[in-house]
């Protein structure tokens, strides 16, 4: 729902990314359950995260990875505390956002709560609109390995993200 007003790429072209991506990976398994309900209507995270534990279990321990753009509109989700009942939400930084930046767009009274919610990885100073616009308008993506070689073999083969004329 907050990515109204643009094209999405077909979800079977979307799942086909992803099993690239993920290649032989015994460490992770997809989940298909929103591309294959019968209903057409937005898929709420909220929606996602009851349907997991329902199949899971109370027993499971769940946690919600989002960005830091996406952590500045959470409180415009569905049902945001109930998001937080079923799945501590964790906030992963890209460059040049630091914590500090981060933090300076939230109430003071939310603070603590978020910073507590910020996690380290690796950094990576992209992003996946940069790497669709690279690819609609034919440039080469930087950097050289932001996308595995198969993963951009089948865009290409596919036609995916070309600038139409």
């Amino acid at each position: 729902p907050h990515k109204t007003g643009r094209t999405l790429t077909p979800a079977h072209h979307r799942l086909n990314l992803l099993r690239l991506a993920l290649g032989e990976r015994t460490d992770a398994t997809i989940c298909t359950w929103e591309i294959d309900r019968p209903l057409r209507q937005p898929n709420y995270t909220v929606d996602t995260l009851e349907h997991l534990r329902h199949e899971w279990g109370e027993g499971v321990e769940m946690r919600l990875l989002i960005g830091a753009d996406m952590a500045l509109i959470f409180d415009q989700w569905r049902n945001p505390r109930r998001i937080e009942q079923l799945a501590d939400p964790l906030v992963m930084l890209r460059p040049p956002c630091d914590a500090e930046q981060l933090l300076a767009h939230f109430p003071p009274s939310t603070r603590d709560r978020w910073r507590q919610r910020i996690i380290t990885t690796p950094q990576l100073d992209i992003s996946s609109t940069a790497l669709r616009q690279c690819l609609s308008h034919g440039q080469p993506i930087e950097p050289p390995d932001a996308l595995a070689p198969a993963v951009l073999a089948y865009i290409s083969e596919q036609g995916l993200y070309r600038k139409k004329n």
